[in-house]
């Protein structure tokens, strides 16, 4: 988009030679104007983004995690992403003007959103809370600007355009739709807002995927969560209890399907509200509660998710579904999704992990429970070394399986003097082997 704008930019200009005075002033002006709204919205959105920091610990190492914030309110609450304050022990917030940071309390945390909310007292302190606007009516090639602390740099602006809406990143296990903007999210930048040229804050800044791609949480999203955080603490979302595959646009046609739209359902797990409701592997599923199902590939797979989780824990449910390619209708009663984090272990190779619950086996939609989940790994570690991610799923260590966290647990003491170790680990369908080795320091000079 940058490019794309000098080079128009450079047009005019450059046409300018050609036109009559008038016309060339007008030119400019339209440029002006525009820099003049810009320099406008960065003034009027900064005092409302804040620094975060926050103190994490591993085995007997500190850490920090900075990031950024958005003040929601006059009594303190604030946006952030749920993975700037993960397991921290302590949370300290930052307010533009104000020199001493406020200590934070974490109300709540959202993992399938990437959304907290902290709050801090603001005591004598005035705070200007930002003004919210609506990501359902950007429209893509939308200017906008995205604020934050990027490396520690305080109040940077980026500018940009909305290059698409609706992108779900279901590798992450994130049931949002988010934005997808070219304005820089970069590190330190999670948490901060997405601004339109009103001013108003229509996102909450998530995920870099690379120069020039980030990834936006809609603010109508972040507003639910905080109603439901600030009410209860948690999130409460409903589930069915299966896991599916896409229905390709080649299988519809090959079964010869009127439909065109739709997901399979790949397995059922017990005692879950569809084994109850009388959903059946094979079955196809079309429709719920007259709202079309539509799972042509993997990249919309979370809209299945999305689609469920916005109906409430004890509601019943139409189920539409087409059983050896012939309509039934099934009433499921819905229940409270699982929770999907166990107790985190950790190591001292510079990872954390956990079992692998139905919840996150769902959430994540990972083919099984066997081995143990990445929950976190801390930079400049063997683990961060040798290119491990969270997510990944350790399934085996110097060739032994591991089921589950126990065995990755024994496993790792009982190699507790080994200089290196080999891990096999799945990320999505491919394995990989990761070779950790220690971190010597440096002779003495």
């Amino acid at each position: 988009m940058k490019k794309a704008l000098l080079t128009l930019l450079i047009f005019v200009l450059s046409a300018c030679s050609a036109w009559p005075a008038s016309a060339e002033d007008d030119a400019l002006a339209v440029f002006e104007k525009l820099q003049r709204r810009i320099e406008k919205v960065a003034k009027d959105i900064t005092p409302s983004v804040v620094y975060i920091e926050a103190v994490q610990k591993h085995q007997n190492r500190k850490s920090i995690v900075s990031g950024s914030g958005i003040i929601a309110d006059a009594e303190g609450h604030i946006f952030t992403n749920e993975h700037v304050v993960e397991s921290a022990l302590k949370v300290t917030v930052t307010v533009p003007g104000i020199k001493e940071p406020f200590p934070a309390r974490v109300v709540g945390t959202d993992k399938q959103t990437d959304l907290a909310v902290l709050q801090i007292q603001p005591n004598s302190h005035t705070i200007k809370p930002a003004r919210f606007g609506s990501a359902e009516k950007l429209v893509v090639g939308q200017w906008v600007l995205a604020v934050g602390n990027p490396f520690g740099f305080d109040n940077s602006v980026s500018f940009g355009i909305v290059q698409a809406k609706g992108r779900n990143l279901q590798f992450r296990g994130l049931i949002n739709e988010f934005v997808q903007t070219d304005a820089l999210i970069d590190q330190g930048s999670s948490g901060g807002p997405l601004v339109n040229l009103k001013g108003e804050v229509v996102g909450v800044n998530s995920i870099a995927a690379g120069r020039g791609i980030g990834f936006t949480i809609p603010i109508e999203t972040a507003l639910k969560v905080k109603e439901n955080l600030m009410a209860s603490g948690q999130i409460e979302r409903a589930w069915l209890g299966i896991t599916f595959q896409p229905l390709s646009r080649q299988l519809a046609r090959y079964w010869g399907m009127a439909t065109q739209g739709g997901a399979i359902v790949s397995a059922v797990l017990d005692g879950s509200p569809a084994e109850k409701g009388g959903l059946k592997a094979g079955d196809i599923i079309i429709e719920i509660e007259g709202t079309e199902v539509d799972v042509p590939d993997e990249g919309e797979a979370s809209s299945l998710s999305r689609l469920v989780a916005g109906f409430a824990v004890g509601e019943k449910i139409k189920v539409k579904v087409l059983r050896d390619l012939k309509p039934e209708t099934l009433t499921l009663t819905l229940e409270a999704q699982p929770a999907i984090d166990t107790p985190e272990r950790e190591s001292d190779w510079g990872f954390g992990y956990q079992d692998i619950t139905t919840g996150r086996q769902l959430n994540s939609r990972l083919e099984s429970r066997v081995g143990a989940y990445v929950s976190f790994v801390e930079r400049g570690t063997p683990a961060d070394e040798s290119g491990m991610e969270i997510g990944d799923i350790i399934v085996s260590i110097e060739g032994q399986g591991v089921t589950g966290a126990d065995d990755l647990e024994k496993a790792l003491e009982k190699g507790a003097e080994r200089e290196r170790v080999l891990l096999t680990v799945q990320r999505g369908k491919d394995i990989r082997f990761h070779l950790l080795e220690r971190l010597r320091s440096a002779p003495a000079e």
